[in-house]
């Protein structure tokens, strides 16, 4: 869907009048300010949940499934139009956000997104679901964060969708106004939040471990580090607190 940038994301009040029983109106997030038109041209290249579940499909996605035609069901008869793929872009403001989990399509896993709930132009309510897969960011000792990766894809590789390289701007370090590209961060995205809480859960141990670990060495025992490998050069865990929604707004920018 080519996500890029920190602009302002989404932005609209969710207050107003209930209409039906859907999830749109009357569930409120907590998303205030002024209202702004945003571009919807979800559901036209984004996969869906599949239409029946398959022989190989867990238990836990069939139950994501039905709860998900459920969705369907409510809205669609409280008056919203459930937008799908293929569908053409739309123009709206958005009023409202839910988190959801579906079942993509392509990889046939659980993934992490949101429900959009837009009003029209012509007064009428959609709904599209945006598609964001939750991640975390790791700093390794001495930057080795190509070895980390190479650990971390070899013992979670079921928690991992899959991980990159990034530049970042580590406000914690002593030179970080000389450094012109920033710190390299390994960005880990996982399937769904659960997976990534568990990711980090595994991996808190072995920070707190090292991070001990290079309190105690002094300037002369420095050059350990260097012989250090896998998890043993996991620094620190950033950004794993942000919600599913918050990723949305933060990571999309949907204008006129």
């Amino acid at each position: 869907m080519g996500f890029s940038g920190r602009g302002n994301g989404f932005r609209g009040g969710w207050k107003g009048i209930r209409r039906g029983g859907g999830r749109g109106r009357g569930r409120g997030y907590g998303f205030k300010s002024s209202r702004r038109l945003a571009h919807s041209s979800w559901g036209s290249d984004e996969p869906v949940q599949a239409e029946n579940a398959d022989p190989k499909t867990s238990t836990t996605e069939r139950k994501s499934l039905d709860r998900r035609k459920e969705m369907d069901f409510q809205d669609s008869n409280s008056g919203v139009e459930v937008l799908s793929a293929g569908s053409r872009p739309r123009l709206g403001w958005l009023y409202n956000m839910a988190s959801v989990t579906v079942l993509d399509s392509i990889s046939e896993k659980l993934v992490q997104g949101a429900d959009l709930f837009f009003i029209g132009s012509d007064g009428a309510d959609f709904r599209a679901t945006a598609v964001m897969r939750p991640y975390l960011y790791l700093s390794a000792l001495e930057d080795k964060v190509g070895e980390l990766e190479t650990s971390l894809l070899k013992l979670y590789p079921e928690l991992i969708a899959c991980c990159t390289v990034t530049y970042l701007e580590d406000l914690d370090a002593p030179n970080h106004l000389s450094m012109r590209e920033g710190r390299p961060y390994l960005k880990v995205e996982s399937w769904t939040m659960k997976e990534s809480n568990d990711l980090r859960q595994m991996l808190i141990p072995f920070q707190r471990k090292n991070q001990a670990s290079k309190k105690k060495l002094g300037v002369a025992d420095a050059a350990e580090l260097e012989y250090r490998a896998g998890l043993d050069l996991l620094d620190d865990i950033r950004e794993y607190d942000v919600s599913p929604l918050n990723r949305i707004a933060i990571g999309t920018r949907r204008t006129p």
